[in-house]
């Protein structure tokens, strides 16, 4: 998403290396919807799939009594 994203950036606020796309309606529409929206939301994804992972190490380490009753090193 982060490649499509690039062809509207503008390199200079002078205008001169902006793309065309940038200043068409359907790209602003896109870019709204699909890049900010649709974005936010797999990143959420992927924080909450990162809690998730990490719970469930810890419930596998709270198992097994890994800490200071048995250390087995």
């Amino acid at each position: 998403m982060n490649l499509v994203h690039l062809f509207g950036t503008c390199v200079a606020y002078s205008g001169i290396y902006c793309s065309h796309l940038k200043r068409l309606k359907i790209y602003q529409y896109f870019e709204i919807y699909i890049y900010d929206f649709v974005g936010s939301i797999i990143k959420t994804l992927s924080d909450i799939t990162c809690i998730r992972i990490a719970l469930a190490r810890q419930r596998v380490l709270l198992g097994r009594n890994f800490y200071f009753n048995n250390c087995d090193y």
